[in-house]
C-alpha cells in the first residue's frame, strides 16, 4: 500500500498538472472567443481593415467556435488525463515494489539445493 506521504504527493501532482491543462485550455478558448468577437464586427458588411477579405468574418466565427470547443475539451480531458497518468504511475511503482519484495523473500527462504550421493553397499575390501 502506498504511504500517506506518497498519496499526497500524487494528489499534488494531479492538481498541478490539472491546473496547467486548465490554463492551456482556457487560453485556447479565449483565443477562440476573441476570434468570434472580432468576426461579429464584420459579419456581412465591409471589414474594418481594408485588406482583410469579407470571408474572414464567417471563417473567423467558425474557427473561433471550434477553438472554444477544443479549449473546453482540452481543459476537461487534460485534468482527467493527469489524474489517470499519476494514478497508473503510482500503481506501477507499487506493483514493482511488491514484486521485488516477493522475489527477495522467495530467494531468502528458498532451500539451498542439496547434492545427494548414491547409496549402495560398501565396496568389498581388497586382500
Amino acid at each position: 500500500m502506498p504511504t500517506w506521504g506518497r498519496s499526497f504527493r500524487g494528489a499534488f501532482a494531479v492538481v498541478a498538472f490539472g491546473v496547467l491543462w486548465e490554463i492551456v485550455g482556457i487560453l485556447v478558448a479565449f483565443i477562440g472567443l476573441g476570434m468570434v468577437g472580432l468576426s461579429l464586427f464584420m459579419p456581412f458588411g465591409s471589414p474594418p481593415i481594408p485588406w482583410v477579405p469579407q470571408v474572414s468574418g464567417v471563417l473567423g466565427l467558425v474557427l473561433g467556435v471550434i477553438l472554444v470547443v477544443v479549449g473546453i475539451a482540452l481543459a476537461l480531458l487534460g485534468f482527467l488525463a493527469s489524474f489517470l497518468k499519476v494514478l497508473t504511475e503510482m500503481t506501477a511503482e507499487e506493483v514493482l515494489k511488491r514484486n521485488a519484495l516477493a522475489a527477495a523473500s522467495r530467494a531468502a527462504f528458498q532451500a539451498s539445493p542439496q547434492a545427494y550421493l548414491p547409496v549402495g553397499p560398501p565396496p568389498s575390501p581388497s586382500y
